[in-house]
């Protein structure tokens, strides 16, 4: 459902074709649905089992994990485009003729 709102909301803002938001979206979207679904499922199954409730804690606790490690990964490419705007930012600084050679919209994402 929020796929389709996101892809509803999309499609308005860029006046495009709701069907193009949605086939841009989903790919995106399959991912994180699936991994919470094979959550859901684990704890299910779990709670069935003669760990109950202390299964959350073996399913949460994995999860929580990942989540902070990508919170890691988030903070380190953060910090390493900051980087590589702050180098650009001083050589265009410091030479005047390539000024703008290095704009970092003109080139690959960092």
């Amino acid at each position: 459902m929020l796929t389709a709102l996101d892809s509803l909301v999309l499609a308005a803002a860029e006046r495009r074709p709701v069907h193009r938001s949605v086939y841009g979206l989903l790919p995106l979207a399959l991912g994180p649905h699936l991994v919470h679904a094979l959550a859901g499922l684990m704890t299910a199954v779990l709670w069935r089992s003669p760990y109950g409730p202390l299964s959350a804690l073996l399913v949460l606790l994995p999860t929580h994990l990942s989540c902070w490690a990508f919170a890691q990964y988030h903070r380190e490419q953060t910090a390493r485009r900051a980087t590589v705007r702050a180098l650009v930012h001083a050589v265009d600084i410091k030479d005047t003729y390539t000024r703008g050679h290095s704009n970092a919209s003109a080139g690959p994402p960092f």
